[in-house]
């Protein structure tokens, strides 16, 4: 998301209550200055640190004392920050959660302002417990046919002809195909084919033989020549075109005759 997108959203959060709940009080109190244009988005996130999730999370006061403003809500670490140092959007955080606050901060005068004013449960995140991530992995063995747990570092690695992504899911996908991972290397024994790395070619391309074990064959076809390079273990294919297969120039003008 570009620097102006981010900036039109937090522009239009200022003149609704979101990150609050629509209805929640918009003014500090005893002041007619709008906290909508205060607080403009927020990222709340509970842990197991956290204390018990609440039914609903709340603001539960806002306090400026010179240019020293604090955030108090139900369950977190308070947030404090100097209004006069930092740049506006300001992104505030306490340990772990996010207020983004709007320069009309710097017209609140000193005071302790009480809220009971809830969030929008979009912008609450309950983490508790939620970071351990896989707990085991389990694999059949080839052979017996039985399950086997893996434990200890586990560690990914692509192989061969295997390959491995992590999405932004967090999800790991694990692909095989003839064009991912490491290319099988000499002396890997294929289809019981002599190991000898300077006659075998496995595939091109992820195109295979249509046997098991066979043979690529290359035919060329009109005007296509295949060059045998037995000593380097290579062939080359190019083109042998002559004049006749050449179009000749076409006239622009439309008043002289087309010849080809």
């Amino acid at each position: 998301m570009s620097q102006y997108q981010i900036l039109d959203w937090l522009n239009e959060n200022a003149n609704r209550a979101y990150p609050l709940k629509q209805g929640e009080a918009r003014t500090l109190g005893g002041t007619d200055i709008s906290f909508d244009k205060i607080l403009l988005d927020a990222n709340i996130v509970y842990t197991s640190g956290s204390l018990d999730l609440p039914n609903e999370a709340t603001l539960d006061n806002f306090t400026v004392s010179g240019n020293t403003v604090t955030v108090t809500i139900n369950g977190q670490t308070a947030f404090t920050f100097n209004k006069s140092t930092v740049t506006y959007p300001a992104y505030i955080y306490n340990n772990i959660s996010l207020l983004v606050i709007g320069e009309e901060v710097l017209n609140v005068v000193n005071g302790s302002y009480a809220f009971d004013a809830k969030f929008e449960p979009s912008v609450v995140s309950d983490f508790r417990g939620a970071w351990k991530g896989v707990e085991s992995i389990t694999v059949e063995d080839r052979e017996t046919e039985l399950d086997e747990e893996l434990t200890g570092e586990i560690i990914w690695e692509e192989g061969y002809q295997i390959g491995i992504a992590v999405p932004s899911n967090n999800q790991i996908s694990i692909v095989a195909n003839f064009v991912n991972g490491d290319i099988a290397p000499c002396g890997l024994n294929l289809f019981d084919y002599p190991e000898d790395c300077d006659e075998i070619i496995a595939f091109i391309n992820g195109v295979t033989v249509q046997s098991n074990p066979g043979k690529f064959e290359f035919v060329p076809s009109g005007n296509v020549v295949i060059y045998e390079d037995s000593e380097n273990h290579r062939i080359y294919i190019g083109l042998n075109f002559d004049p006749n297969d050449l179009c000749e120039h076409l006239l622009t003008n439309p008043s002289e005759p087309n010849v080809l």
